[in-house]
């Protein structure tokens, strides 16, 4: 898929995995008291990465209210970028549970404000975009993606409609819009064999097969890619198809889909989150969850919570990076690496 790196999601799994660690019966959530937990936001990107968010340093004040709420301000340290989506401020709501006897977040819905600063208008165009999503440790789900770019005077100027299912066998299908106007499909086997389609009518149409990867000589892996396109159509244009063998751009793991959750009771907090002493968390959950798009993208999420003992958060971290590639000639062509680590060593209780 193309433009999918800073896009709105709205996810609703529907199965999967997880792997508790330690657990027990279900337990209810705790009372929370309201926290506020302060840190940074580091956004390194290399090469041409798509659509992500803006490259720099971020403040990051983020308010706990109840479990499962909270609200994040981004302020920007150093000079204002000139591409990529410089986001303003993060609402999250979500649903604590307690199926293995330790914290689960799910049923999530994140909505993000931010200026696109590289959207090339003479004006500022702000990026909102919403996210719901269950526990990113379980591999099954489905997700509806939506974006809205909208000028100052309120006028939509790009938008994304997508809808992802993703199987129990980490396969997963698209379908729906991935820039203004065009449609998109896609379909990743747990083979690692995809197919898609891009076209807005009338414009361009772009469709791409990328087969199963096989070990070739010298013992690198490699795949067959045939893209069929057509330009815009005026008259009788026709669409030209071209195959490739080209090497291996991702690196193989078990299936397209990969997820994991362990949470783990009395551990030492991270030493990111800044504590001057040697602090210990009455739960660490960590979720892992890794997607390979073969026609192009691949999406590394990993996410460490450290709770107390009343179930409060003391540092969250999370590191999302995405990397892009040339799947006709398996050259990477760019990369996001976005990380927030939060931590009440910096804030306060209230």
């Amino acid at each position: 898929m193309r433009p999918f790196a800073c896009i709105a999601l709205v996810l609703a799994f529907v199965g999967g995995s997880s792997t508790p660690v330690q657990g027990s019966a279900s337990a209810p959530s705790p009372a929370q008291r309201r926290v506020t937990l302060t840190g940074t936001r580091t956004v390194v990107t290399t090469g041409q990465p798509r659509k992500t968010p803006a490259a720099g340093t971020y403040r990051v004040t983020e308010t706990d209210t109840t479990p499962g709420v909270r609200s994040l301000a981004f302020d920007m340290i150093g000079p204002i970028p000139d591409a990529g989506i410089q986001p303003l401020t993060e609402s999250v709501h979500s649903t604590i549970t307690f199926p293995y006897g330790t914290p689960v977040e799910s049923t999530t819905t994140d909505t993000v404000t931010g200026i696109d600063r590289g959207a090339h208008q003479a004006y500022m165009v702000n990026d909102v975009r919403t996210v719901t999503s269950t526990d990113i440790g379980q591999v099954g789900g489905i997700e509806h993606i939506v974006e809205n770019d909208l000028g100052m005077n309120g006028v939509v100027i790009g938008s994304v409609d997508l809808t992802r299912t993703t199987y129990g066998n980490g396969a997963f299908d698209e379908a729906g819009s991935a820039a203004t106007a065009e449609m998109h499909t896609l379909r990743v086997q747990s083979d690692f064999s995809a197919v898609s389609h891009d076209q807005i009518p009338g414009f361009y149409l772009i469709d791409e097969s990328v087969g199963v990867p096989t070990l070739g000589e010298g013992g690198r892996l490699t795949v067959s890619v045939t893209i069929a396109s057509q330009g815009r159509t005026i008259g009788n244009v026709p669409i030209v198809t071209k195959t490739f063998v080209a090497p291996l751009w991702f690196t193989m793991q078990a299936m397209p889909t990969i997820a994991e959750h362990v949470a783990t009771r009395n551990v030492p907090i991270a030493r990111e989150c800044g504590f001057a002493d040697s602090r210990t968390a009455k739960v660490e959950v960590r979720d892992l969850r890794n997607q390979v798009d073969p026609t192009g993208s691949a999406r590394n999420t990993v996410r460490r919570v450290f709770y107390d003992g009343d179930g409060t958060t003391l540092c969250r971290i999370e590191r999302v990076a995405v990397a892009y590639a040339n799947v006709t000639t398996g050259v990477r062509t760019g990369e996001s690496i976005d990380t927030i680590v939060v931590s009440r060593a910096g804030g306060a209780l209230r």
